[in-house]
């Protein structure tokens, strides 16, 4: 047996002002979303093998097993900050999450009135800025594509990025390593239709809960790294508190703390948004 060493809504009306943050600025910023520019050494070493190669398998398939008696859907208040060599950014937002790729999010200025709000299936993008009275929808895929980021982004699981959970198969985990610093063991993804690595995710046996994640994009070069530093128990059910994303250019770091978190029945109809009129708009693709 491996050890593994353990590392020591409120919805808000839509009244909108004046700020420099544009929506396509804020899914920038809030998702690991931005290729990696530096060369930093892995954070694992040698391969696991045979026994212990099976003991850290079988800590993830309880790690899988746990995920499934929580909801797959959950609201929370959010306080984003980016921090760069050349601009940071701070904002609170209420935000709405439902597996695997619904995301919505209002944000919000500190006296708690909502400036931005932007939606997606994982599939098309919506996105409502009242200050200079736009709206864009269309395709998630072309708004990567417009952007030049990782096509990845479109493929992967959202609610397993900012949940900290994975959708993963025992069938889908390629080689097993031991991590650098003893928190873990590090366990290569592969897609489910190929064999190109998607992520590496650390897992921590003691806990049974991912304590870091390494996404790749579709260049096969990571594009950011999430690293779930606080976890908070509700209902049975372990949701990150803090969380944060490194290897953004220019020394970028993002940081979320949730608060007021809620396990909700969310349904695909409830990530959509009011267009109002008067309006422009844009089309993507």
């Amino acid at each position: 047996m491996i050890r593994l060493r353990k590392k020591k809504s409120k919805k808000k009306s839509m009244h909108f002002e004046k700020s420099s943050l544009t929506p396509g600025t804020l899914l920038l910023l809030l998702l690991p979303l931005l290729l990696l520019t530096s060369c930093a050494r892995p954070p694992w070493t040698a391969i696991i093998e045979e026994e212990q190669k099976s003991a850290v398998e079988q800590t993830f398939l309880e790690f899988s097993e746990s995920q499934d008696r929580c909801r797959k859907s959950w609201d929370a208040e959010v306080d984003i900050s980016w921090n760069s060599t050349v601009r940071n950014y701070a904002f609170s937002a209420y935000y709405r999450v439902l597996g695997p790729s619904y995301l919505k999010l209002i944000v919000s200025n500190p006296l708690g009135q909502p400036l931005k709000a932007i939606a997606t299936n994982g599939t098309t993008y919506q996105a409502v800025d009242a200050v200079e009275r736009s709206i864009v929808t269309g395709s998630l895929h072309s708004w990567v594509l417009s952007h030049d980021l990782p096509l990845n982004l479109v493929n992967g699981s959202w609610l397993d990025w900012l949940e900290g959970r994975s959708s993963a198969t025992i069938e889908q985990i390629g080689e097993i390593r031991h991590d650098s610093q003893e928190r873990g063991a590090w366990l290569s993804i592969v897609g489910t239709e190929s064999n190109e690595i998607e992520e590496y995710i650390l897992l921590d046996g003691e806990t049974k809960r991912i304590v870091e994640r390494i996404l790749v994009d579709d260049r096969k070069g990571s594009f950011a790294t999430l690293e779930y530093q606080r976890w908070e128990e509700i209902d049975r059910c372990f949701y990150p508190i803090l969380l944060s994303i490194s290897g953004l250019p220019l020394g970028g770091q993002v940081e979320l703390r949730f608060s007021e978190i809620r396990q909700t029945d969310f349904a695909p109809a409830d990530f959509n948004l009011d267009f109002p009129q008067g309006f422009s708009r844009t089309w993507l693709p």
